[in-house]
């Protein structure tokens, strides 16, 4: 089967820039996988911090330019939670980064299949 120069330049044209919306999207996730993970070290260090701290010592929560007194179960509950999300966060932007890799290594294979053989 022979395709015309025409549809080959367009076929190869929609595979470049599959890859390099592919190669942009890599580079924005693994941003965000490092962002999530800056959090969960934060949030590691609180924790920390907060297992130091004498039973029944009052613990205080920032509501935008104030401060409200919070009972430590609710302070440690919401520390396990926003971990919890952090690493669930985590997960799924790995999955997704596996995709966005395995796209484009496919469109990289597809172009040197197009352009390879055209060399000869």
């Amino acid at each position: 089967m022979s395709y015309s120069e025409d549809q080959l330049r367009k076929v190869l044209s929609e595979i470049e820039a599959k890859a390099i919306t592919s190669q942009r999207d890599i580079g924005l996730v693994k941003q965000s996988i490092a962002t999530k993970q800056r959090e969960s070290r934060m949030l590691d260090l609180s924790t920390n911090e907060l297992s130091l701290l004498e039973v029944g010592t009052p613990m205080y929560e920032g509501i935008g330019k104030a401060f409200v007194l919070t009972p430590e179960v609710d302070v440690r509950r919401r520390l396990l939670d926003e971990r919890k999300n952090l690493e669930d966060d985590v997960n799924s932007l790995s999955k997704k980064l596996a995709y966005l890799e395995t796209t484009f290594e496919n469109a990289k294979s597809h172009i040197e299949g197009i352009v390879g053989p055209q060399q000869r």
